[in-house]
């Protein structure tokens, strides 16, 4: 499983509505599905960011398809426009697992 760290940073008089948006994503199942994404959990910060969300996926690039339809729905729900950075992440013993999965694929194909 591969977690995202997702930091969001909006204008400070739409903070409520960006965290309506958040929390109505979050029990969003379509919006889960379409994206294969879980929000695991919406942290609410004191400065910089605003909020803190914590994505669980098995797809990067879905996740980050997500942020995207995150940032397009901000702005066109409450017209925010949100700064994010993400930090893609991952367990020790799954990083492990992929690295043991791809070296048995790797050899299967390796001439002797």
């Amino acid at each position: 499983m591969t977690y995202g760290i997702v930091l969001i940073k909006g204008r400070p008089e739409k903070r409520d509505d960006t965290e309506a948006l958040l929390y109505n994503l979050k029990d969003d199942e379509e919006f889960c599905q379409e994206f294969d994404v879980t929000i695991e959990e919406i942290y609410k910060c004191f400065g910089w960011p605003d909020f803190v969300l914590m994505f669980r996926t098995k797809n990067i690039e879905r996740m980050m398809q997500a942020l995207v339809e995150v940032r397009n729905r901000a702005s066109a729900n409450h017209e925010d426009l949100l700064d994010t950075t993400t930090l893609v992440c991952t367990t020790r013993d799954e990083s492990r697992s992929k690295k043991e999965e791809f070296s048995k694929k790797y050899n299967q194909f390796r001439k002797p």
